[in-house]
């Protein structure tokens, strides 16, 4: 819940009833007296607002101006009533009016239109006969716009206006003045007495209705009827296609972006493009790093079939760079060229491929303006096959050919059309290719490292003296090395020239390193440069401006932690000014190198079209993709620094809980456990140190001690995890004789992983797919994914027995295993679903999921994660934030989850830091994915800020469907949100109803509707909505009470107060009148006896 609220923009559905999560998880709960209290505010609220907005009234844009004292004094006025936000010839104005005498009225619509400003379109003008005590007359005017305003264009109508700035304008002008404007009229609203004005609009002209006032002949109507009258409405057809409209970079690997072309409706272009010789023309803007960096060929656009056979074209690079042209022709033989000339690398150029009939063309721009061109041709003199709607085209790699190494900043592919590149458009000067400055980047890069490398190059001059003498080196070492390297040349060395401060930190690195006998490689440089960014943000996040420059020197040095690093700073303006475009550049330059961060945050980007990247599915998967294939294999390179990814949530009390470390309490007392022969603490601390999970830092030589304790007392999952371990060698010398023995032994015992890992072997060491089959089959039915991804693979290879190849069968076996987190079979899945099968349609979005469901596995993002984590439950919020920062950048949602509740808190003022809005754009991002993978609480923060109009737009139906969701999560707070806006006056309609399964008794009424949602939320597991949801439904049922049995209810307690007022009253007047006659009293008498 927020501190504040706008009461005019509605009330939190909660109304300070149900308990709200503050800082620190603590909960809070009204009394009856805060309840009652909160009941007289919302009542008192909204009769403010009800009779504010019997106040509020459209006000014209320019009031009721009066321009001379006469007209004050007489009063005279026009205005025009309910003015209209939008115009045309159904329109009628009522103007009201009075005069003081007699004077001319008018009304008049003026307009922008493509050849002047403020045009008359309209106007009607009437005599005002007025004297002193007139009264306020009405008048209705009835508007007629011209056709070329109000009307369709159409053959009858071909000359239309686009309008903008429409105004309507009333005005009084004394008659004599009317009579001195001319025949022309001009300008009477300028010197009227009293005038006013309103903004509209009239709607663009292929939405305008036809007119109809034309008389036609009956063949004439029909001809209209049946093709003018659909101007406008025509199917779009795709021949010109954007295939690449953001800059992508290609890193060498097998990876592209994928694109196909759909067949046309229209009949007479789909018969052109079936029957005639093909024409089609590719338009390029690369930028060439590497033509082929460790391969013979490698591609820049290719056209494959799913089958994996390459088709018509094939644009690719060999190693010399010359580009390697190939076609497929009709009688099945390809046919290859190479081009004459070698492509120019290190610069944009632009590349123009046509294909004519049987002739193609290569036309090369490059240069300083493109100035300077390449041009080659070839006629082919047989058929060639060719199908733009078949399979798929890459641009840049696929699995059957890796990418050049750079840049496609823009690609167009022209389907129907042969152009040559000077028929073709250059892209703006400002379009993202050229604002990344790729070029200016590196030649800076390449000055600061030459002066650096000068700087290594003294420095290890210096270490060589020093190691000849014997004295102890002082400061005039350094003036020996300077005249020696002086003494070389004419002249003076560059390092002689003052330093400069920015290069002070880097000088003492270097020095420092050379010094201590290392061997200094580029690399080194820039992680040492990294690292001390990294310590200075960790004292202090103050520090980020200062450090900018640092990072741009460990970005020149190869950091590509520091490329990512830098990105996220400036993406976001995190104590600095944002600059996407900037930011954009370093996450290429980092995506060129394959990290890992910056692949998947550029993914993101384009799978949901953030940050002034645009939204392009296709582009995502290629990121998305490498990243998803690298995941199990940095998962098995055993690293420290690597860790598993963990979705722990900073609303999750149990689940911090379990975080610990070395020293924590809960991991000390589980090592002793498992010391003590306790398999359940055994397995718990061997598998946490294996993976790093729950907080753990990875090590692998104390967690196979614990495998092994556990394999001797002959449990089947201790022998299986110590048994694989040795198959693979990971820590320990490879043996694969006893890691088998083990397996086989854990296999006996039911183990399903062990019964998979001898499938494996069996189909991939001893090829024996009959014995791999029936270990597979096995451990599938006992439910392990990797069984189910080797059956796969068999059913698509052909290799289970008796079975030919199967893609049905396998494809279902990819998709069980990769719900269950079987990296491999995912990969797979998204694969077949972007390129599609005989039996399957291409699903780019399904696959961009699955590859962004493996992707955001990969043990880089968890790194980051656990970092955040740990900086948060040690109180520096500050840090958390900057941490939790880097990882949402990566698109993965609990990073943006934990990101939106830092900055809902807001400890610490952290949300000053970041230049970018952080909070419900972050709930928003982390909404973006499968329904399965999103925290009830994001959707509850959403349908508030929709049922808030927390930016001025109030949306009920949105702010339904978000608690709606929320609400099959089976969280009581949304529950309770949808009762509130019930009793608001907000109607659920049945379709919702029906998703919440609300019996159809409970639809009779509101109070049934609102008895039954308060009895669920008050029914919920969470504890903490007990108390406010059982006051929620008391009052409703006191309410249905009250309502149905008033009548009873107030009879009943007039007579109770009457009967009791009476009997009061009654023993009042008998008390006081005991008192004024006390001999009257009943007393007893004494006697002896009693004496």
């Amino acid at each position: 819940m927020r501190e504040s609220f706008d009461s005019s923009k509605g009330f939190p559905p909660l109304a300070d009833v149900i308990s709200s999560r503050q800082h620190g998880g603590s909960v809070k709960t009204l009394s009856t007296r805060c309840a009652f209290f909160a009941f007289l505010t919302v009542f008192a609220t909204q009769v403010a607002v009800v009779c504010s907005q019997q106040n509020e009234r459209a006000k014209p844009d320019t009031m009721s101006v009066v321009i001379s004292k006469d007209s004050l004094r007489n009063q005279d006025l026009i205005q025009v009533l309910n003015s209209p936000t939008v115009i045309d010839n159904s329109v009628t104005l009522t103007v009201e009016y009075r005069c003081s005498r007699t004077r001319t009225t008018g009304v008049e619509i003026t307009a922008d239109t493509e050849r002047r400003k403020s045009e008359k379109i309209y106007r009607k003008v009437w005599k005002c006969s007025g004297g002193k005590d007139s009264s306020v007359l009405h008048k209705n005017v009835h508007i007629h716009l011209a056709g070329k305003y109000a009307y369709r264009p159409d053959r009858y109508n071909p000359d239309i206006e686009i309008l903008s700035r429409v105004v309507i304008r009333a005005w009084v002008i004394d008659s004599h003045r009317w009579s001195k404007l001319g025949l022309a009229r001009k300008e009477p609203y300028k010197h009227a007495f009293v005038k006013v004005s309103y903004n509209t609009s009239v709607v663009s002209p292929y939405i305008r209705p036809p007119d109809q006032r034309i008389c036609l002949s009956w063949s004439s109507s029909v001809f209209r009827m049946l093709d003018w009258s659909k101007i406008g409405f025509c199917p779009k057809e795709i021949e010109t296609v954007e295939v690449v409209r953001y800059p992508a970079a290609f890193s060498g690997s097998f990876h592209g972006v994928f694109r196909h072309f759909d067949r046309y409706t229209d009949r007479n272009l789909e018969g052109q493009r079936t029957t005639q010789l093909p024409d089609f023309t590719v338009s390029m803007w690369v930028y060439i790093l590497e033509y082929c960096p460790g391969a013979r060929l490698c591609s820049l656009m290719h056209h494959f079939s799913r089958n994996d056979l390459f088709l018509s074209p094939l644009l690719c690079f060999n190693p010399e760079g010359k580009l390697h042209i190939q076609f497929m022709l009709r009688s099945g033989q390809p046919m290859a060229v190479l081009t004459p000339f070698v492509i120019p690398k290190l610069q944009w150029i632009h590349m123009v491929f046509s294909f004519r009939k049987k002739q193609w063309a290569l036309d090369v721009e490059y240069g300083e303006n493109f100035n300077k061109s390449l041009n080659t041709y070839l006629n082919i003199y047989e058929d060639v096959v060719y199908d733009d709607t078949e399979d798929i085209f890459t641009f840049g790699g696929s699995e059957l050919m890796p990418s050049f190494k750079g840049y496609i900043g823009k690609a167009t592919f022209y389907r129907n059309k042969a152009f040559y590149a000077g028929q073709l458009p250059r892209p703006s000067p400002y379009h993202p290719m050229f604002e990344l400055g790729i070029t200016a980047r590196g030649e800076r890069c390449q000055t600061y490292t030459s002066k650096i490398q000068h700087r290594i190059y003294q420095c290890r001059i210096l270490k060589k003296i020093r190691d000849q003498e014997v004295s102890c080196p002082n400061f005039f070492d350094d003036i020996r090395v300077n005249q020696k390297l002086a003494a070389e040349g004419n002249q003076c060395p560059i390092w002689e020239a003052p330093r400069s401060k920015q290069y002070g930190i880097v000088n003492k690195l270097v020095k420092q390193l050379i010094l201590s006998g290392q061997m200094v490689s580029r690399k080194d440089i820039g992680d040492a440069i990294y690292k001390k960014v990294v310590a200075k943000i960790d004292n202090s996040v103050e520090s980020v401006p200062s450090v900018i420059r640092l990072l741009k020197q460990a970005a020149c040095y190869d950091s590509y932690d520091a490329m990512y690093m830098l990105s996220v700073i400036l993406n976001n303006g995190f104590w600095v000014k944002s600059d996407e475009i900037q930011s954009h550049a370093f996450l290429m330059l980092a995506s060129l190198e394959r990290h890992r961060l910056s692949m998947m945050s550029l993914a993101s980007k384009h799978n949901l079209g953030l940050d002034g990247i645009p939204l392009d599915k296709e582009q995502a998967f290629m990121y998305y993709k490498y990243v998803a294939e690298q995941a199990r294999e940095d998962r098995e390179i055993h690293k420290d620094t690597d860790i598993v990814t963990e979705s722990v949530r900073l609303t999750d009390e149990l689940q911090m809980k379990e975080q610990t470390d070395e020293e924590g309490d809960i991991f000390m007392w589980m090592k002793h456990q498992a010391k003590q022969g306790v398999l359940g603490a055994q397995q718990y601390v061997a598998r946490s140190l294996f993976w790093g999970s729950q907080g753990l830092q990875r090590n692998v030589q104390a967690a196979l001690e614990y495998f092994r304790l556990g394999a001797e007392q002959q449990d089947p999952v201790s022998m299986y995890d110590y048994g694989i371990v040795l198959m693979r060698g990971q820590g320990t010398k490879k043996n694969v004789t006893k890691g088998l023995e083990l397996m086989e032994r854990s296999a006996e015992r039911g183990n399903p992983n062990a019964l998979s890992a001898l499938g494996w072997h069996a189909l991939e060491m001893e090829k024996n797919y009959t014995k791999a089959a029936a270990f597979l089959e096995r451990a599938f039915k006992l439910g392990n994914p990797d069984a189910g991804h080797n059956l796969g693979h068999m059913y698509l290879t052909g290799k289970y027995p008796n079975h030919t190849v199967d893609k049905v069968i396998c494809l279902s076996c990819f998709e069980w295993a990769a719900a269950r987190h079987q990296f491999d079979a995912g990969v797979i899945l998204s694969q077949f679903l972007i390129k599609g099968t005989d039996q399957l349609s291409p699903n780019t979005v399904m696959a961009v999921e699955w590859a962004r469901f493996m992707a955001e596995k990969n043990p880089h993002i968890g790194h980051v994660l656990r970092k955040a984590l740990k900086t948060y439950k040690e109180g520096n919020i500050p840090l958390a934030l900057f941490y939790y920062l880097l990882a949402a950048e990566s698109g993965i949602e609990v990073g943006n989850f934990n990101l939106a509740i830092l900055c809902e808190e807001n400890k610490e003022g952290i949300v000053t830091y970041v230049e970018k809005e952080c909070q419900w754009h972050r709930f928003n991002i982390s909404l973006q994915r499968e329904e399965q993978h999103i925290d009830p609480y994001a959707l509850i923060k959403m349908g508030d800020y929709h049922w808030y109009g927390c930016e001025g737009n109030r949306d009920a139906d949105r702010a339904v469907d978000f608690y709606t969701r929320a609400a099959l999560k089976r969280d009581p707070h949304a529950i309770f949100n949808l009762a509130f806006m019930v009793e608001e006056g907000v109607q659920l309609n049945e379709g919702v109803l029906r998703v919440l399964r609300v019996p159809r008794r409970a639809m009779r009424s509101n109070v049934t509707l609102l008895t039954e949602l308060y009895s669920r939320c008050k029914e919920s597991p969470k504890t903490e909505a007990y108390l406010p949801c059982s006051l929620a439904l008391w009052r409703i049922q006191l309410l249905d009470v009250w309502t149905r049995y008033r009548m009873w209810m107030t009879v009943s307690s007039a007579i109770g107060i009457t009967v009791v007022t009476s009997a009061t009253l009654l023993s009042i007047y008998t008390y006081f009148k005991g008192l004024r006659n006390p001999a009257t009293m009943t007393t007893g008498e004494l006697t002896p006896d009693t004496v």
